[in-house]
């Protein structure tokens, strides 16, 4: 009869760790930030404390990555958000039915308004964006792309005179929304 061979040693698991942040893969950290994950005090607005010392992986916009490396200024980074933020709410679905809702049946012109409604604000925001500066706000801002990323920005020059016109655009567009 034929001796079988030793059983593998088996190697306990790894501790989890607090908080899972999800794959670790270099595709999937691109453009992330780990922090602490410390909660909000609601009344004074502060970050709170964080005794267990948890992290979190949080997606930085291109517009945030360029206000932490002062690449814009802090007035410049609020117009860009606010028109971040009306792009962003244009790609979005309506919400969902209310369980209030559900027995009025809300038609399809609710639907419509609502997404009608984000188009407004989104065309009366870049309505302030000039045009010779619109292509590269948009590319950045909207887009989430890099400056060295647009077609004939890959040299410093070409680079530097970008950003320019990438300034240039947000300061017009903080003029007229009243930053």
């Amino acid at each position: 009869m034929p001796r079988r061979a030793p059983k593998a040693v088996r190697l306990p698991s790894p501790p989890l760790s607090l908080a899972d942040m999800g794959a670790k893969g270099p595709a999937n950290v691109a453009g992330c930030t780990v922090e602490d994950a410390t909660e909000i005090d609601p009344k004074t607005g502060e970050p709170g404390k964080n005794p267990n010392g948890s992290k979190r992986r949080r997606r930085v916009s291109r517009i945030e990555d360029m206000l932490r490396r002062n690449q814009i200024d802090k007035r410049q980074w609020q117009a860009a958000h606010q028109l971040q933020t009306a792009w962003e709410n244009t790609q979005k679905t309506p919400p969902k039915i209310r369980p209030v809702q559900a027995d009025t049946c809300p038609g399809p012109d609710v639907s419509i308004s609502l997404r009608v409604d984000r188009m407004r604000k989104l065309v009366r925001i870049s309505r302030h964006v000039p045009r010779d500066t619109e292509h590269v706000v948009w590319w950045v801002v909207c887009d989430n792309r890099s400056i060295v990323s647009l077609p004939g920005a890959r040299n410093n020059r070409r680079h530097g005179r970008y950003a320019e016109r990438l300034r240039k655009g947000l300061d017009a567009l903080a003029d007229g929304l009243g930053i």
